[in-house]
């Protein structure tokens, strides 16, 4: 059975309860530090690749950075794409806090990372709809504005009803 290793960017750290998150969800309105969903495995562990999902995203608390020198240290956080085609870990995004600002930082990165893929149907749909448009554009460009509401307004009945009926 084929593993794959988590990232572990700080093997030194293990003391720090080190771990990876391989996420699942990122709340955009979440509170501080809440709001991360996923699995929690240690850093560096071996997990099935079939547990892998496709360009699985993971997020892992590095611990604690520098010298220690009686002060305190900043902790770091790593968004981490897995490349399938490579066979390892692709950085998306760090931050580094004393607290939990780096989810400030990395929530934004993981949303977008987490969106799936533009498909090539949805990339054509969008074309399509863009020459729909400019057909529509050109030929009420003419019209005075009261016919331009006119057809705007029957084509958004004749569209909605349309969708209701797909």
């Amino acid at each position: 059975m084929e593993t794959i290793r988590l990232p572990n960017t700080s093997p030194e750290n293990r003391r720090s309860y080190t771990h990876v998150k391989l996420l699942t969800a990122v709340h955009p309105q979440a509170w501080n530090a809440a709001g991360f969903e996923g699995t929690l495995y240690a850093a560096g562990a071996r997990i099935p690749a079939a547990e892998l999902p496709r360009g699985a995203i993971a997020l892992e608390y590095a611990g604690p950075q520098g010298a220690w020198k009686r002060r305190p240290r900043e902790n770091l956080w790593i968004l981490w794409r897995y490349d399938q085609e490579a066979g390892d870990w692709r950085e998306i995004a760090r931050a580094l806090s004393f607290g939990w600002e780096w989810a400030l930082i990395l929530r934004g990165p993981a949303i977008e990372a987490l969106r799936p893929a533009e498909t090539p149907l949805r990339d054509r749909g969008r074309e399509v709809a863009a020459e729909l448009l400019r057909t529509i554009d050109s030929a009420v460009s003419l019209e005075l504005p009261a016919v331009r509401k006119a057809v705007m307004s029957a084509v958004y009945d004749s569209l909605a009803g349309r969708l209701a009926a797909a």
